[in-house]
């Protein structure tokens, strides 16, 4: 049974989406209140990790595990002046 989790991403982080050695599942962007676009998913196979950012606004994505685990992480990605 699939799961899906909706994450609020703040600006200036990354968003990683680890999937388990015998697990999958996908990410989408959500759109932005007021725009009608729409964001194909992306899938993550078993094993694999994708990020997405850092990002220059707020986002928003929703996080689909295929009944197995899913790993997401936040984190504020650093600049070196």
């Amino acid at each position: 049974m699939a799961t899906t989790v909706t994450h609020s991403i703040p600006a200036g982080s990354v968003l990683a989406v680890t999937a388990s050695a015998d697990g999958s599942g996908s990410i989408v962007r959500k759109a932005d209140p007021g725009s009608l676009t729409q964001y194909s998913p992306v899938t993550v196979a078993a094993s694999e990790t994708i990020s997405f950012g850092p990002f220059t606004n707020d986002r928003r994505y929703s996080v689909v595990s295929d009944g197995v685990s899913l790993t997401v992480a936040v984190t504020l990605a650093c600049h070196m002046i």
